[in-house]
């Protein structure tokens, strides 16, 4: 092997040592938060005893019932509770604009005149009333309600949706019929829709941080209506000198508080071949692909070029100059063979000129 090839060899063997690592990370420029009169509209779902932001899926839900039963004469007009369903505010929001609701109902005897009332109440206080329209009801009817609200609710409040099932009598006299509320499944999905006045979600998003080899971001997130936050969905984008795929990132793995929730991601800087420049940081959130909540933040990462240690410079001084030509014959003979190729052609020329020596 010529010295060139050796030379050209020993420097593609160092180049692979090189890594790349982050060296400075700027502080991260936070938009404002959204404005006060942006309004968003938030689909809230039957289930259990409260709600959800995340509707059943087909395949993956199960209907539950609440039933009422029929009112004699003098209670026609009262209706029948059918029960409250609850959910407890994490941050103060103000509800202003639609409100509307869509309920499922059935009733095994038939029943006349069937309705809704429906009652907001905080902290067990009734503020608000709804009434939805008369239908026939045997099979699952579909009713709704189409109104318009403004309700200013705190931290900690606990905000009820009670149903009063409402009906009249079968014949001319006599009590009304019951009815039996569903919810829950995909077939017979209950919900309310309420429009707030400003965005219940804001999404702040940390300084980064490095761990190795990545970079860690985290996105601290507040939600005023107090959801299940493994419900959410949670969104990353990195726009840069760089193409940041979703797998550099990884799954996000979220920590929920009293104090609010954090989403992390671990951004694999070095798998995604990663250069230095300005990168935008946007996180969005949102329930079930609804109105996303984001914010942006733009910081400059800087990946410098470190050589690992030289191993070559580290065993020449730890072998006084001697172990280095060992590692070169040992780097020539793995290529190819080539140096076991020119130890025998040296030997073979040595055995010609003796033969030709005896001819002589």
């Amino acid at each position: 092997m010529s010295f060139m090839k050796l030379a050209v060899l020993v420097c593609v063997v160092a180049m692979m040592s090189l890594a790349f690592y982050p060296e400075t990370l700027a502080e991260p420029v936070l938009p404002d938060t959204p404005r006060a009169d942006d309004s968003s509209a938030i689909k809230l779902h039957f289930k259990g005893q409260g709600f959800t932001t995340a509707p059943p899926r087909a395949g993956n839900s199960t209907e539950e019932k609440a039933s009422a039963s029929g009112k004699n004469i003098g209670g026609r007009k009262m209706g029948t509770m059918i029960g409250e369903w609850i959910f407890t505010a994490r941050g103060d929001f103000q509800i202003q604009g639609a409100f509307t609701a869509a309920l499922w109902a059935s009733s095994d005897k038939g029943a006349k005149g069937g309705s809704f009332r429906l009652n907001v109440n905080l902290n067990g206080n009734n503020r608000l009333s709804f009434y939805s329209e008369k239908k026939e009801v045997s099979t699952p009817v579909k009713f709704s309600i189409s109104e318009t609200a403004t309700l200013a609710v705190t931290a900690g409040t606990a905000v009820g949706i009670g149903l009063v099932w409402i009906s009249d009598p079968n014949h001319f006299v006599g009590p009304s019929s019951g009815g039996d509320f569903l919810y829950g499944s995909s077939e017979h999905d209950s919900y309310i829709t309420i429009t707030l006045a400003g965005a219940p979600i804001v999404v702040n998003i940390s300084k980064p941080e490095m761990e190795k080899d990545s970079i860690k971001l985290v996105a601290n997130v507040t939600e005023a209506l107090g959801m299940d936050p493994t419900t959410f969905f949670y969104k990353l984008i990195i726009v840069g000198p760089a193409t940041v795929l979703p797998e550099h990132m990884g799954v996000p793995s979220i920590s929920s508080s009293d104090n609010g929730t954090s989403v992390t991601w671990l951004w694999a800087a070095r798998k995604s071949k990663a250069i230095s420049g300005e990168y935008a940081i946007t996180v969005s959130v949102s329930y079930d692909g609804n109105i996303s909540f984001q914010n942006s933040s733009k910081v400059t990462i800087t990946f410098q070029q470190a050589q690992t240690t030289d191993a070559f410079k580290n065993l020449a001084s730890a072998g006084g100059g001697l172990l280095l030509p060992i590692i070169i014959i040992g780097i020539a003979a793995g290529v190819g063979g080539g140096g076991y190729v020119l130890f025998r052609a040296k030997k073979k020329k040595a055995r010609l000129a003796s033969e030709l020596a005896e001819m002589a």
